[in-house]
């Protein structure tokens, strides 16, 4: 199978169906709240390989920075870098804040070399289209955490979590954070993260060459209810006294 890959082109985003409309709309909603001075409880997207994670986090940061606001994006995996072994959560979330300040600095400094924010965003287009178009205002910012899956199973073995999550400090740490990861991760990491407490669900099974029937479809499902099953468990804390958890199929 050939390899899929997203690129950042401006307005490419488009709504092919009512659930393309109303995850746009929910967003835009979040990002206008945030930028109103509203907290924001992270977003985890999700779905299978191909199924349009990194484009949709591209489109989230072209409409931050129409928004006012300014988007971060980078993989998991960065925030390992220089990670000290045996960290805490709450260590690991002043790393992680730290390392997101100095990819802020760079974005809003006018000349600085930008070898390391290219390397982080990865997609070239991406970071000329952030840095050309930030509002001089820009103050508050939107984290877009991609790949989770990739480095999840890592960072748990370098942060000393015992029975928290090693994201549960930073997600609760004050920046608008959406992550995206593959299917199979979110048991794995809702489980673990009691602080993700709004997830929107997406996979777009019919058209990836990888989920080509129905059984696939029904693994989906499963992966699904069982995430589900998990938060209605009683044992299950979560901050708030309700979780949302949507499933759109795209």
């Amino acid at each position: 199978m050939s390899e899929i890959r997203a690129f950042f082109e401006q307005g490419a985003w488009k709504d092919f169906s009512k659930e393309h409309t109303h995850l746009r709309e929910q967003l835009e909603k979040s990002l206008k709240g945030y930028k109103a001075s509203r907290f924001r409880d992270p977003v985890a997207v999700w779905g299978a390989y191909g199924a349009g994670k990194t484009q949709f986090l591209f489109w989230v940061a072209e409409e931050s920075v129409k928004t006012g606001l300014v988007p971060v994006y980078l993989h998991l995996n960065d925030l390992l870098e220089n990670l000290p072994a045996d960290t805490s959560p709450d260590t690991f979330s002043k790393h992680a804040t730290a390392f997101v300040g100095r990819l802020l600095d760079e974005l809003k400094t006018p000349g600085k070399d930008d070898g390391h924010l290219r390397e982080v965003f990865r997609d070239s287009n991406l970071l000329d289209f952030v840095k050309g178009n930030l509002h001089a205002d820009a103050s508050k910012t939107v984290v877009l955490v991609d790949e989770v899956e990739q480095a999840y199973l890592s960072l748990k073995d370098r942060v000393r979590a015992d029975d928290r999550s090693p994201l549960k400090a930073w997600l609760e740490e004050g920046a608008f954070k959406i992550l995206a990861f593959a299917v199979g991760s979110l048991y794995v990491l809702v489980v673990a993260s009691q602080s993700v407490r709004k997830l929107t669900a997406r996979a777009k099974a019919e058209d990836v060459p990888r989920l080509p029937n129905s059984r696939d479809r029904s693994y989906l499902d499963s992966c699904f209810e069982q995430v589900r099953a998990t938060i209605r468990r009683p044992d299950f804390q979560s901050p708030d006294a309700s979780c949302e958890f949507k499933r759109v199929y795209l």
